[in-house]
């Protein structure tokens, strides 16, 4: 799989397949949805979808930041 001009990546990247949309195999989260509108807004697109599908799974993420007034903070600290 190339991601961003890696092409090197050994890592091997499994795929399941919900309403024909390839999804990552094993992530903590994924949301199917079927785009309702699109709307233009200046140089960009914003689409506005119906959920179709939605998968959740305990875990913890790779990494999750949250900045407030320039401080980070690791996410388990912050909740």
């Amino acid at each position: 799989m190339h991601f961003a001009g890696q092409k090197d990546n050994p890592d091997v990247v499994s795929f399941d397949e919900v309403y024909g949309i390839p999804i990552i195999q094993d992530s903590l989260a994924s949301v199917i949805c079927e785009v309702d509108k699109s709307v233009e807004a200046g140089d960009h697109t914003l689409f506005i979808g119906e959920v179709l599908e939605l998968k959740l799974t305990d875990g913890s993420p790779l990494a999750f930041l949250v900045v407030n007034m320039g401080v980070t903070k690791w996410y388990k600290e912050v909740f």
